[in-house]
């Protein structure tokens, strides 16, 4: 695994932790956020990671904010997610 993939990969797994041990009260404002400012694939892989930790019923109340923010066509990029998939040979 090159450095940078591995960097990827170590980053993600401390996304799945933060969604596992913040509230999603807390990491809910700063993680939507990032993803509406910065509008990169990259930090819509850290959204799904740090949902993948999170508990079900703390997502309730934020999921018609993060489904409003992921379908928002201003932030999703085909041409950087196929990169992406590409770097990561899915």
């Amino acid at each position: 695994m090159t450095g940078w993939l591995c960097c990827c990969v170590q980053l993600l797994k401390c996304a799945e932790l933060l969604g596992y041990f913040v509230h999603a009260d807390i990491w809910h404002k700063i993680v939507v956020n990032n993803v509406k400012t910065s509008q990169s694939a990259v930090s819509l892989s850290v959204l799904g990671a740090v949902i993948r930790g999170s508990e079900q019923s703390q997502l309730d109340p934020h999921l018609a904010d993060i489904t409003a923010v992921i379908t928002d066509p201003g932030v999703c990029h085909v041409a950087e997610v196929h990169a992406l998939l590409n770097e990561y040979s899915f």
